[in-house]
């Protein structure tokens, strides 16, 4: 079963990170996401074939990925040429957790 009984849970050291570091110290940016991480059901609920450029080539998409106090992005070449680029996310996420 997916459902958490809580049984199964798994440590949550990252968070000492966020507790004993002080802010400059921290880390919460993480590489840059694959679309190969990204579970299939979600790509698809939104027609995306993450091993066709085609697919995404001419649409505007952004993933912004958390898990365990980091954050992750991706962006498709469109989004990236309209909107903002990888650097410019990146650098702007730096900036806002100071």
């Amino acid at each position: 079963s997916n459902r958490w009984d809580g049984t199964n849970s798994q440590p949550m050291t990252f968070v000492s990170v966020n507790i004993l570091y002080p802010r400059e110290q921290q880390s919460t940016l993480g590489p840059r996401v694959s679309l190969l991480e990204v579970p299939w059901e979600l790509l698809k609920a939104v027609h995306i074939e993450p091993r066709l450029d085609q697919t995404i080539s001419n649409r505007w998409a952004h993933i912004r990925w958390n898990s365990k106090g980091t954050c992750r992005f991706w962006a498709s070449p469109l989004f990236e040429q309209d909107f903002a680029s990888m650097d410019e996310i990146e650098r702007t996420w730096v900036e806002n957790k100071r």
